[in-house]
């Protein structure tokens, strides 16, 4: 009886800790957003009167860094209590617009982009969700990727219902494809970050009925993401 008393006391005791963690993190983004947007905000200011400054470009590459993450947490936090709706989005245009927002963060660790977009791509599904899968490759292009390489972007239709968009880097070959999806998993624990982006990326994609495909050597990692067009599935 006094076993299960102690076993009730430390259930208890743990249950309250993640509720605690789970409020410091809201409140955590909630406090960011307003000097973050200010960050951003300054940093527009700056580069109208000292254009092509590099030290500036690593100041934005920093807050666009701050700025993802930002989001990922913000959809952890809301996506149980939140309906993400779907609706027809230009894919093309989407991507194009996430990729200028990568510009400086690309620049900044010597890399490029290598684009292949198809114009007029649409697709039904949620904006918000569709950003956290793109950012989320992007972002560990840009971490994975051996400096001075090109990220390959690609967009395009592969049949009437189907579209396909993927990320290719040159960088070390994924030793455990299994497990990248877990939580808090890195393959690479010195290039920093939560482990937590690519477990987004499967949770949407699982529930909007996304097919993914990985395929990664000593030579190129390639992730692969292939929607249905009007795939209409209740979020």
């Amino acid at each position: 009886m006094a076993l299960e008393i102690k076993v009730n006391e430390k259930t208890k005791e743990l249950s309250n800790l993640v509720q605690s963690q789970k409020q410091f993190i809201k409140n955590s983004v909630h406090e960011i957003n307003t000097p973050l947007a200010i960050i951003r905000t300054n940093i527009d200011l700056l580069k109208m009167k000292v254009p092509n400054n590099n030290y500036i470009t690593n100041i934005e590459s920093g807050s666009k860094i701050i700025q993802y993450i930002y989001d990922d947490l913000s959809y952890l936090i809301k996506k149980d209590r939140v309906t993400y709706e779907k609706e027809y989005l230009e894919f093309s245009k989407i991507l194009k617009e996430r990729m200028d927002f990568f510009e400086e963060i690309v620049k900044s660790n010597s890399l490029y982009f290598i684009k292949n977009i198809e114009e007029d791509v649409y697709i039904k599904f949620n904006q918000t969700e569709l950003q956290r899968i793109i950012d989320n490759n992007l972002s560990n292009a840009v971490k994975y990727s051996f400096s001075k390489s090109p990220i390959f972007v690609k967009l395009l239709y592969i049949s009437d219902d189907e579209i396909e968009f993927s990320v290719t880097t040159n960088s070390k070959k994924i030793e455990n494809v299994d497990k990248i999806f877990d939580d808090f998993y890195r393959e690479n624990n010195a290039r920093g970050g939560f482990g937590l982006g690519l477990k987004i990326v499967k949770e949407i994609c699982d529930k909007n009925l996304v097919i993914i495909n990985i395929l990664s050597d000593t030579k190129e990692t390639k992730f692969i993401y292939r929607f249905k067009i009007n795939e209409d599935i209740t979020s």
